[in-house]
């Protein structure tokens, strides 16, 4: 029987490869797996507002390649923090090009820590191969993707319809959130099948299944707590961002309020 972790335990999943310029998205959980510790006050992760409480470093031949990450004394440190009481886990998923560090094509391990005052949670490493985007589409590129979300004109810009279809599909995530939040549809009416293509990364699967609840508590579909039920069973860690849906303060449902 093995023992139980003393600390908090942080686990990352990450695509075997990205592409330089395009959003790289990665899932996070910070667990608290230990036997009787509860941790309080832990320092919010918002994916919108980057940088984060996560330190992400790519180690390769040619050195590290490390990440802006947010300490206890950066701009927005304030926000009120998270508790975790053991057997708790929260989930992010986190672009990693809204952080604006380039990380040159190769591969690489990649490893996170958890930015924390006393103890230093620190993920097993993961593979990826970063590559060049094709050289059409490399003067077409951003900094921060985010943006095609909240511009309400964000649709009509010229470059997104001169890239190539596999870069479109990675910006799929921003797509399908820039609808959601912009479209004539009530969310009770907006189709939680976009949410399920096999376009979208694997690693933005937690946020899809996430939002696709929050689409069919919109429209009080009958299987909903059944979706519920099966989400949780897949990542524990997302039971937070359910209750801000139970309570009518899902993602969409605020961004709707605030940029209609």
């Amino acid at each position: 029987m093995s023992e139980r972790p003393t600390e908090l335990t942080l686990r990352v999943v990450a695509p075997a490869t990205a592409t330089a310029g395009l959003p790289l998205f990665v899932e996070v959980t910070l667990a608290n797996d230990t036997e009787g510790s509860d941790y309080y006050g832990l320092m919010p992760c918002d994916p919108w507002s980057p940088p984060f409480p996560v330190e992400f470093t790519f180690s390769g031949e040619g050195g590290d390649v490390r990440l802006p990450a947010r300490s206890g004394a950066s701009t927005g440190a304030t926000l009120a923090g998270f508790d975790l009481s053991p057997a708790d886990a929260r989930t992010f998923v986190l672009d990693l090009s809204l952080l604006g560090t380039e990380v040159p094509p190769g591969v690489w391990r990649l490893a996170a820590r958890w930015v924390m005052r006393h103890e230093q949670p620190r993920s097993p490493e993961v593979t990826i191969t970063v590559k060049d985007a094709d050289a059409p589409d490399q003067p077409l590129l951003r900094r921060s993707w985010a943006e095609l979300v909240l511009d309400r004109n964000a649709g009509e810009d010229e470059a997104l319809r001169r890239l190539s279809d596999p870069a479109r599909r990675a910006l799929l995530p921003y797509l399908i959130l820039h609808e959601a939040v912009h479209g004539p549809q009530p969310l009770s009416q907006f189709s939680s099948d976009v949410l399920s293509s096999a376009y979208l990364p694997p690693t933005w699967a937690s946020e899809a299944g996430v939002l696709t609840y929050e689409l069919l508590s919109a429209r009080a579909a009958p299987d909903v707590a059944a979706r519920r039920a099966a989400l949780l069973v897949r990542w524990p860690g997302v039971a937070f961002r359910l209750e801000e849906i139970d309570r009518g303060a899902g993602l969409l449902t605020r961004w709707r309020e605030a940029y209609r």
